[in-house]
């Protein structure tokens, strides 16, 4: 029996060995099954995810490709235009510089007609904006202080392509401030009135710094000629250029820009084979849209920043697409292996594509709002336009002197006080409102230029700026008073047109510009009313203050302008009262009775940093009553006569005046021309490194001369003086012309 059992025990356990073995295999086979089951599973989710990341990576180069079919159609269209574009850009950058706009315009048409004309393509509405910039850099200039106006934005191209150093001619110093706002304070700014500027500059060229050499004369040193023409020795593998006496290292990363204040300088052909010459003088659009922001940033200051807002907002999204689509090229460039395995590249296009959906939400709600803002601001225009037409009048001025000049930073600034003083006829009628704000300021303006005027040209000033006011209403106006101007100018009128029986009466005179007149649509039927109504019209014309009768028959209906033009014709002795009875009606008797300053009153206007001029005419000295309101001040005031040796004692005063305070009065600068750029630069200095005193005055007087410094002129605030003459208030001649 135990060997049956012992037996039976023997299999049990062999079985039981066989079991085990099958165990092992079939817990192998299970662990195999599962790292398959895992693996599987592990491959299903990583084919899941490239499933997914290849889903992402079709819809984003989808997105992309359509956008870059559209850039690729582009380019290939304008690859065909690039050799004509190229010419007209290359002309552009050489010639375009110091023109005004119409002048760009037409010899840009001109090329192009040209180019075509030689079987050469050129792109269909070519601008240099478009082949040279783009949206983002336009913003960017417009942040950075250049006004947004297409020829402002030409002059930043002109600037930043050009292979020459720039030349600003920057009256208004709208170029200056935004290279000073462009380039921070890395910028260097020179002026070529310190005796060491050719030094700065050197060291600034060895160091690679960028220079503005600010306030510069017509014809530069000679020094600067290598550095102008880029020419540069490499006789020791680093490149050197020579300024002045100094040979100088030359380093590449050096910039330089130069800017003068002259409005009109008469460069030499040499100078502008050197220099790009660029003309930075502000134009109407510029000006409508800079006073524009200037009325609504005090009118409706939520409204004008949310425009700001929304520019920054659609420009930012439009780089930020551009900067992504050239990452996402770069990554494709760069690319090895598998697409899908390029985490990188994946997020870059699905950031592309979110970023293009909210662009393009962002321009359509922009679009809409931005519409709905220029609705509510082009209310405000007929401000900005009247603002703008006012400066050009006073700008104008420079031409009959040397001396009326007029900052446009002093005019804006003149602008907003107007629109604050406005306020206490508030109302809350868009409409009224710019009527009081354009009323208040056409009579500050009116007043500040006046006192700055001798009185020979005070009306002349205001009958410009009342006819460029009716010339803004409109064609016809322009052309009445293109006729009101022309009349008389055409001496051999007679000799053209044949002698049309008339009353004795008209003379050779009256007979010519009578003609002249009738060439114009509202007077082609003048000589025949003449004629046929001699008897009302020799009444007329024969009566004592024609100016303020009736005109015969259907003529009494005419405009003030055209009776202006007929009364030229037929009574030019009576045009001056004519003429001050225009402008009253015009701008309003208030705005024209203003009592000229004194003394306490030029004080008042000014401060620490702003000079009062006085104009001088033969035979007045203002220094006595200075002196009285002075010593009525309390303050101390050196008075220095200018002539032979009084340089050293001018600028003592000065140097000491501005730190602590004192008065100082230089007498007769037109004496001693080649001191006051001295004094100038000092005055910039001293409010460069704000070590002006509070209680400072310059007090300058000079006869009229073009050698007075510019900025001396735009900053100051002008006087003239003149001897008695009976009727010395400029309002006092309007009540007696009236």
């Amino acid at each position: 029996m135990s060997a049956e059992k012992e037996q039976a025990l023997s299999d049990k356990v062999s079985h039981l060995a066989d079991l085990q073995d099958k165990l092992v295999r079939l817990k192998g086979q299970f662990e195999e099954k599962v790292r398959n089951r895992d693996m599987l599973r592990y491959e299903a989710e990583v084919l899941h995810q490239k499933l997914i990341t290849a889903k992402r990576l079709i819809e984003g180069l989808n997105d992309e490709y359509i956008r870059w079919s559209k850039s690729i159609n582009d380019y290939e269209r304008r690859l065909l235009n690039v050799s004509g574009d190229a010419m007209v850009a290359s002309a552009s950058l050489a010639y375009l510089g110091p023109f005004d706009m119409s002048n760009r315009i037409a010899m840009m048409n001109n090329w192009i007609k040209s180019i075509q004309e030689c079987g050469i393509s050129i792109s269909y509405n070519f601008t240099l904006f478009n082949f040279l910039s783009c949206p983002s850099d336009a913003q960017t200039w417009k942040m950075q202080g250049l006004p947004g106006d297409n020829y402002s934005t030409e002059n930043a191209i002109i600037t930043t392509k050009s292979t020459r150093w720039p030349f600003l001619v920057d009256p208004q110093q709208q170029g200056s401030k935004w290279i000073r706002s462009a380039e921070g304070l890395q910028l260097k700014i020179v002026y070529p009135k310190k005796k060491d500027y050719l030094i700065q500059v050197a060291v600034a060229v060895s160091l690679g710094q960028s220079v503005l050499i600010q306030d510069a004369p017509a014809e530069l040193d000679v020094g600067l000629n290598q550095l102008l023409m880029h020419r540069s020795n490499n006789m020791n593998k680093q490149p050197s250029v020579k300024i002045g006496e100094q040979e100088v290292d030359y380093n590449e990363s050096f910039r330089l820009v130069i800017a003068t204040r002259i409005g009109k300088p008469a460069f030499s052909p040499d100078l502008h084979a050197r220099v790009t010459v660029i003309n930075f003088g502000v134009t109407r659009e510029g000006m409508e849209g800079q006073l524009l922001a200037t009325v609504l940033n005090y009118e409706k200051p939520d409204l004008e920043r949310q425009k700001i807002d929304l520019s920054i907002k659609v420009a930012s999204g439009k780089k930020q697409l551009i900067d992504l689509e050239n990452k996402i090229l770069k990554l494709l460039s760069f690319s090895s292996g598998n697409l899908l395995d390029d985490s990188a590249l994946i997020a870059a296009l699905t950031e592309s594509k979110a970023a293009s959906k909210e662009v393009e939400k962002g321009v359509i709600a922009a679009e809409r709002t931005e519409k709905e803002i220029d609705a509510t601001r082009s209310e405000y225009l007929p401000a900005a336009v009247q603002a703008t037409i006012s400066y050009s009048v006073i700008n104008d001025m420079s031409a009959i002197d040397p001396m009326y000049q007029f900052s446009f930073e002093k005019y804006v600034a003149e602008f907003i006080k107007s629109i604050v003083t406005s306020h206490k006829d508030c109302s809350d009628d868009s409409k009224e409102r710019i009527e009081t704000i354009n009323r208040h300021h056409i009579s500050s303006v009116i007043r500040m230029t006046s006192f700055g005027l001798f009185e020979r040209h005070k009306l002349l000033f205001t009958l410009h700026l009342c006819i460029s006011l009716h010339c803004d209403k409109g064609r016809e106006q322009k052309e009445q008073v293109g006729a009101l101007l022309r009349i008389g100018s055409n001496n051999n009128m007679a000799k053209i047109v044949s002698k049309i029986e008339l009353p004795e009466w008209i003379d050779d005179s009256m007979h010519n510009q009578m003609m002249e007149l009738s060439t114009t649509s509202t007077f082609d039927h003048l000589i025949s009313s003449v004629k046929d109504c001699h008897d009302q019209w020799r009444e007329w014309v024969f009566t004592e203050k024609p100016e303020s009768c009736p005109l015969p028959t259907r003529w009494r209906e005419l405009s003030e302008v055209e009776k202006l033009c007929v009364l030229r014709v037929f009574r030019p002795d009576r045009l001056h009262v004519a003429f001050t009875r225009f402008v009253v009606n015009t701008v309003g008797r208030e705005c024209m009775d203003h009592s000229s300053p004194d003394i306490k009153d030029l004080f008042q206007e000014s401060d620490a940093e702003t000079p009062i001029i006085f104009i001088l005419a033969p035979g007045v000295d203002p220094a006595d009553q200075v002196k009285q309101q002075a010593n009525k001040l309390g303050a101390v005031m050196d008075i220095v006569a200018l002539g032979q040796g009084a340089e050293p004692i001018a600028l003592a005063n000065i140097s000491r005046g501005l730190v602590i305070g004192r008065w100082v009065f230089l007498v007769n600068c037109h004496l001693m021309p080649g001191l006051m750029p001295v004094v100038e630069q000092i005055l910039e200095d001293g409010i460069t490194n704000k070590q002006v005193h509070s209680e400072f005055r310059l007090w300058l007087s000079s006869a009229p001369t073009r050698s007075f410094p510019l900025s001396l002129l735009q900053r100051g605030i002008k006087f003239t003086t003149e001897p008695p003459r009976g009727i010395v208030s400029f309002s006092k001649i309007f009540q007696v012309s009236l």
